[in-house]
């Protein structure tokens, strides 16, 4: 639908008696098309003219004024002018009361005989030519400037003409309750979007047509008799078959005419998640697919814009053929747009290409881009992001080759005694595990990475790792045993990281887990091994957590104060004292040593 600008024309016709009648139309080019006028019944104006006839201005043809109650009352004169055809309403009365049919244009868009002395015009040029002539006759008596919705092709932009062709349809209206009841059996992700689906299917007025005139994709498998016009189908061990090609056994090609048209995209399409159950098998049959564990599919991933056609048929042709669903997940995403919010299209050009981005800041840092909104959300090309997905990649192959260093003699297989600080950063791996699962598992891959990253780099590296770089130095007999309890927790945590990021940053994960996982974990990829879980060992009570709540808000105000008075975070200072709970004590020692100060005086 197209806002435009256009013009309400007033136009004069003629009832037999010599009444002049006057219609109002946006579409003059169509008066040589004209089939009949039509007013509401209880409209006293024009109930003399029922049943009587019009003259038609210009192509001085004669038409039957008749009576509908859709007619607007107040719209224009009240009288209104039928066409074949001008638009879906003009198609409804034109069936509903078996109108004439005067088309006045071929596919091309030339006008024909029945358009008069417009013939050889295209459609689109007799507007002007058939105003002008109407303005010298004076049957144009008003022009009133409007604005109005325009049917137009996406992408050229063009108008929509109707036209008559014989098509192959599948009949999808007479059962819209049934293909109801499928989409409420899904499991939408996001919910909202299973009322773009309830929408279009109840408000389906035809039935899918699934033949096209283009000179690619898959023939229809028919012929048709020169003689009788029957349709004829090859038999199944044909199939797949040209038709413009092969003759059907039995039959003469001299005594047949083969089918040119092509199926609908979304007639191929919609087959898909069967074709990817047969994995090329040419031995499978439709009883080995619906038995086996490949159909249904469990996901159908895909755009808003597409839930009326790719979506709705696979569900059409699934409950046709199988009498089952295809799938039982729908992850519906919106789209990329570009700075000033329009689709990003390479029919635009509106667009970077990829390899450009990538070659820039890598893959990895355009899909975190890509996983910047919330499902069903569209979401604008935002550099920025871009570069933020480059600045997560880099901080984690940094985190993971400094852990490199420290994780040289770690022995996984040694027991360890946690101190406090491991025990909140590997409490807090827990958490984000639980929170990036259930996300990941409602398809809400923003939310996901959202939980990651708050985990990376508020908990992990602003803090956790400040917390036990002293630990990881210190290679004393006495310093050992800490310093195992430390390359335990890193290990894990960086490990529980590097999985949950994996879905988003395939490529800088596994370059992490190779260098420093493969060996002990035995995965061959870390595509391969299995999702973290939660830890019961790791769990804190909430008392603990409270507790270390208040450790770090002792660790920004010694930070703070640093930042303050111009002093490195690395210098020691002889004296902190600090406000606090009695219950800070115990972690003091630790404290001391990672926020390079002598002494912590808590005061009450």
């Amino acid at each position: 639908d197209n806002e435009r600008e256009s013009f309400l024309n007033d136009v004069a016709f003629e009832a037999e008696d010599g009444t002049p009648l006057v219609i109002s139309t946006t579409r003059p080019e169509l008066i040589p098309a004209c089939v009949a006028l039509f007013f509401h019944p209880t409209d006293e104006r024009y109930q003399h003219l029922l049943g009587t006839k019009a003259l038609v201005p210009v192509t001085e043809h004669s038409i039957p004024i008749l009576t509908d109650e859709s007619v607007d009352k107040d719209f224009g004169t009240g009288l209104m002018m039928v066409s074949t055809w001008g638009d879906a309403e003009d198609i409804a009365k034109w069936k509903k009361h078996t109108l004439d049919t005067r088309v006045i244009f071929n596919q091309k868009g030339i006008c024909n005989e029945l358009a008069g002395t417009y013939q050889g015009q295209h459609i689109s040029k007799v507007r002007a030519l058939i105003l002008n002539d109407l303005q010298q006759s004076g049957k144009l008596q008003q022009q009133k400037p409007i604005t109005h919705t325009v049917q137009v092709s996406e992408r050229s932009g063009t108008p929509i003409e109707f036209i008559q062709t014989k098509q192959w349809f599948i009949k999808v209206v007479e059962n819209k309750e049934e293909l109801l009841a499928q989409g409420e059996k899904l499991n939408w992700n996001p919910s909202r979007m299973y009322q773009i689906y309830k929408d279009w299917v109840t408000s389906l007025k035809w039935d899918w047509c699934i033949s096209r005139q283009r000179y690619y994709g898959v023939p229809l498998p028919v012929w048709y008799h020169k003689e009788t016009g029957e349709a004829i189908l090859p038999n199944e061990d044909e199939l797949p078959v040209d038709p413009t090609e092969y003759t059907p056994r039995g039959y003469n090609k001299e005594d047949l005419i083969p089918e040119t048209d092509v199926m609908d995209t979304w007639m191929t399409s919609s087959v898909s998640p069967i074709i990817g159950a047969t994995l090329g098998d040419p031995t499978t049959t439709l009883d080995t697919i619906t038995n086996s564990n490949l159909y249904p599919t469990s996901l159908r991933p895909q755009a808003f814009e597409i839930i009326r056609t790719w979506l709705f048929y696979t569900v059409t042709k699934s409950l046709y053929h199988h009498n089952t669903l295809p799938f039982t997940d729908v992850m519906i995403s919106g789209h990329g747009l570009d700075a000033k919010g329009k689709k990003i299209s390479k029919r635009l050009g509106n667009y970077t290409p990829p390899e450009h981005i990538i070659e820039q800041y890598g893959a990895d840092a355009l899909r975190f881009w890509a996983t910047g909104t919330t499902l069903g959300e569209n979401i604008r090309y935002n550099e920025d992001e871009v570069k933020k997905g480059k600045k997560t990649t880099t901080k984690l192959f940094n985190a993971a080759r400094f852990l490199e260093m420290h994780l040289s003699d770690f022995d996984a297989t040694q027991k360890v005694t946690l101190e406090p600080a491991d025990t909140w950063v590997l409490d807090q791996l827990n958490q984000t595990i639980i929170e990036a699962t259930a996300d990941f598992e409602a398809y809400e891959y923003f939310k996901a990475r959202t939980a990651i990253d708050t985990f990376f780099w508020n908990v992990v590296t602003d803090n956790y790792l400040e917390f036990v770089k002293y630990r990881l130095y210190d290679e004393t007999p006495e310093g050992q045993p800490s310093r195992n309890a430390a390359q335990y927790t890193v290990y894990q945590v960086l490990l529980g990281i590097i999985k949950m990021y994996a879905p988003i940053l395939p490529f800088i994960t596994e370059e992490i887990y190779q260098g420093l996982f493969r060996k002990t974990e035995g995965q061959i990829s870390i595509h391969t091994s299995s999702w973290p879980t939660e830890n019961p060992e790791w769990i804190l009570t909430e008392d603990t957590r409270q507790e270390f709540a208040q450790v770090l808000s002792l660790v920004e105000a010694v930070r703070g104060y640093k930042s303050t008075n111009g002093i490195s975070l690395g210098k020691e200072i002889e004296r902190f004292e600090y406000q606090g709970s009695e219950s800070l004590k115990e972690y003091l020692p630790f404290l001391q040593k990672a926020l390079r100060v002598a002494e912590i005086i808590l005061i009450p």
